[in-house]
């Protein structure tokens, strides 16, 4: 099962009738009802609160993480974008031409990086954190395709407690983001991450 908050559903729930399995495949859904609010909500949008929050319920025969967030398309979507096939990788450093060109562009040094995927026929995605510059800390996101490099930025003010989350002790985390999907629009390339 899916629920997914009405307050953030811009078209008709039944038009979704596809979500991404844990592998990245594209599955069928079925709408089935709204769910109201349950008199034991924690009001945190999680799985253990399920059967209690509000929102559009679907059923679905994959199977789907029930720790990520998991998204849900349209027919429509598929006939104006193709799917890139992502492999998840977990790879300390990268290649020295591509962290001389970040390293440019960003006027600061890696401090520490990690390619998450990697993208067939295309390229790879970075996740990096840079050198603080007094109390301005830089993370990114980085698409490197094409010898094209597209940044996500994640600026904050540096605190040694919470800088990017509560008690984060003023590190990013580099395993908090994952790459869920990658579309091509034509020439435009499109990221879904967690």
């Amino acid at each position: 099962m899916i629920i997914v908050d009405s307050t953030s559903l811009v078209i008709k729930p039944s038009l979704l009738i596809y979500v991404l399995d844990t592998a990245g495949n594209k599955i069928s859904i079925a709408y089935k009802n709204y769910q109201p609010v349950g008199t034991k909500n924690t009001g945190r949008d999680i799985y253990f609160n399920f059967e209690n929050a509000a929102g559009h319920l679907y059923s679905s025969n994959g199977v789907i993480d029930e720790e990520q967030t998991a998204i849900l398309f349209t027919e429509e979507f598929f006939t104006t974008h193709t799917m890139v096939k992502v492999t998840r990788t977990d790879k300390k450093g990268l290649p020295e031409q591509v962290k001389k060109k970040i390293e440019t562009d960003k006027v600061r040094k890696i401090k520490t990086v990690r390619e998450i995927a990697s993208l067939e026929n295309m390229g790879n995605i970075y996740l990096m954190e840079f050198s603080r510059k007094k109390d301005s800390a830089l993370a990114s996101l980085v698409l490197v395709y094409n010898e094209n490099y597209t940044y996500y930025d994640f600026p904050a003010l540096y605190n040694e407690q919470s800088t990017w989350r509560v008690d984060d002790g003023g590190e990013f985390w580099l395993d908090g983001i994952e790459v869920l999907a990658v579309f091509k629009q034509g020439e435009i390339v499109e990221l879904v991450f967690d």
